[in-house]
Order: structure tokens, then C-alpha cells, then sequence
């Protein structure tokens, strides 16, 4: 099997159920394949965050796969921080991460400035950190807001003039609607 899909030179797209199931046995010539591969766009996700205490076999490769511009996570952020601080490559990232992980999304994401598209789902809003992360092509973000950081927002949003596609969730009891609407509308291109 493994063999047959290194012809598959046209593959941009790799959805295969459990490729990144540790128990399920990829040869090491299929993960060197895959550095070099055609593949753009991988989707990783473990929704149990005690089935997986070691290193995700596939996370040392992300940051060398040549073509990977597009990355769907859902498991432990801790598990594959330090892979994907290298991941410097990617335009579009999908982060569906555990409560305890917000803070470790601003050192993931600190070198990443060919974002275009920033998707992180979290029960839990961003620490104050991560509002002064610059990604110049973001386009589309979608992100929880604690309601004492829309200040925060605001400045983001400023300098992220190039976004068009803006979901917002805010968390908190005490939310201004008034603020935070002038805030949403201070942003130029949406």
C-alpha cells in the first residue's frame, strides 16, 4: 500500500482514516516520500487527549514536507508545539485545541507569516499575547475573544487590513455590544 501511494504524483490531499494512528505501521520511506510529496493538505486529529502521550510520529515531518501549505489539527497542542513553531510554510491553519492549550498558540504561531486563513477552535479565548502576532496576508480569522481583550481586537484588527473573513466569538459576561461592534466595523476591508 504504502509503496502504491508514493506513485501517486498528482496527490495534494492525503485523508486517510488513522494515518496518524501511531499503532498503525508506516514504513520510514513513506514519511522520507511525504517530505518531498505533492501533498498540500493534511488533517490530524485525536479528539481523546489521553490515547496519544508520545511525540505524533507524522509532527517531525510537517515542517519538511515541501508543499504543505495547509494543516488541520485536533489533538494536544503540547504534543506537537515544537514541529509546528517550524511549520513557517503554511497559509491555512485549522486548530481545534484542548482548554489548557490556549497559551501555547502564541509560540506556535509566532513565525507563521504566510497565514491567510487562521481557525482556532477553543471553549477557552486567546491569551492577551496573542493580539500582537502580525500575519500581513490573513484573510480570514476565526477566533475566541475574551470580552476584557475586544481593546485588543481592536488593534489586531488594524493591522490585519486585508481581512475579509472575520468570526468571532466572545467570551465573558460582561460584553458591550456597542464596543464591540465599533470595534468590528473599525476594520477597513470587511
Amino acid at each position: 500500500f504504502w509503496k502504491n501511494m508514493m506513485n501517486c504524483t498528482q496527490l495534494t490531499k492525503l485523508n486517510i482514516p488513522d494515518l496518524d494512528v501511531v499503532e498503525v505501521d508506516k514504513p520510514a520511506f513513506f514519511y522520507e516520500w511525504m517530505k518531498s510529496s505533492p501533498i498540500s493538505k493534511i488533517k490530524m486529529c485525536n479528539d481523546d487527549e489521553d490515547a496519544r502521550p508520545l511525540e505524533h510520529p507524522l509532527a517531525r515531518i510537517l515542517p519538511e514536507m515541501k508543499y504543505l501549505r495547509s494543516l488541520e489539527l485536533a489533538m494536544d497542542l503540547k504534543l506537537m508545539k515544537s514541529h509546528l513553531k517550524k511549520c513557517t510554510q503554511l497559509t491555512k491553519l485549522y486548530l481545534s485545541i484542548m482548554p489548557k492549550d490556549p497559551p501555547n498558540v502564541v509560540s506556535v504561531l509566532k513565525n507563521m507569516r504566510e497565514l491567510e486563513k487562521l481557525v482556532i477552535c477553543c471553549l477557552d479565548a486567546l491569551p492577551t499575547s496573542f493580539y500582537a502576532l502580525h500575519f500581513p496576508h490573513l484573510t480570514t480569522l476565526d477566533i475566541v475573544v475574551a470580552s476584557s481583550d475586544m481593546h485588543l481586537l481592536a488593534g489586531f484588527l488594524q493591522r490585519h487590513p486585508k481581512l475579509t473573513d472575520l468570526t468571532v466569538n466572545i467570551s465573558g459576561d460582561d460584553v458591550n455590544l456597542d464596543q464591540s461592534w465599533k470595534i468590528l466595523l473599525s476594520c477597513p476591508e470587511l
